[in-house]
This record gives C-alpha cells, sequence and structure tokens, in this order.
C-alpha cells in the first residue's frame, strides 16, 4: 500500500517546525550546540591546517630576525680602512 504524499506546509507552519526542531536540537546537544553553530573552525581538520599556518609563519619570522641580526652585526664590525 502505498503512502499518500504530505500535503505541502504554509510559511507559517513551515516556521513553527523549524523552531520547534530548533528547541528540541538544543535541549538534547546542550553545551555542543555551540559547536554545531561554528561549523568548520570546530573540525580536527581545520585546527591542523590553522596549526601548520601558524608554525610556517613563525619560522618566517624566526629567518628574518636571523637577517636582521646578521645585518645588524655587519654594520657593527669595524670596516677595514683604507686611511691605514
Amino acid at each position: 500500500m502505498l503512502c499518500p504524499e504530505p500535503k505541502p506546509l504554509s510559511p507559517e507552519e513551515q516556521a513553527a517546525q523549524r523552531k520547534a526542531a530548533d528547541h528540541q536540537a538544543r535541549t538534547e546537544l546542550g553545551g555542543a550546540m555551540e559547536l554545531v553553530k561554528i561549523g568548520e573552525v570546530a573540525t580536527i581538520e581545520y585546527l591542523e591546517k590553522e596549526l601548520a599556518l601558524l608554525d610556517r609563519l613563525n619560522g618566517m619570522i624566526a629567518r628574518a630576525f636571523k637577517s636582521l641580526l646578521y645585518v645588524r652585526g655587519i654594520k657593527t664590525l669595524p670596516s677595514s680602512g683604507a686611511g691605514t
């Protein structure tokens, strides 16, 4: 026996069902609902990408700082003057 097709809902009925579903989700998930709202940011993959990016940036900063110290070190060396 075939099931009859459901009748289309009015916009008010859709809004009421959506509100009821949101309330049920908040009740069942509790504090985890915030993680659901955050979405992709709350995944391990996203965290791994962010940590890899931070690691690359830290490496670039360290190399730039090392170059700066090298240049400053060269400036402080006495030049072998032509006037000696």
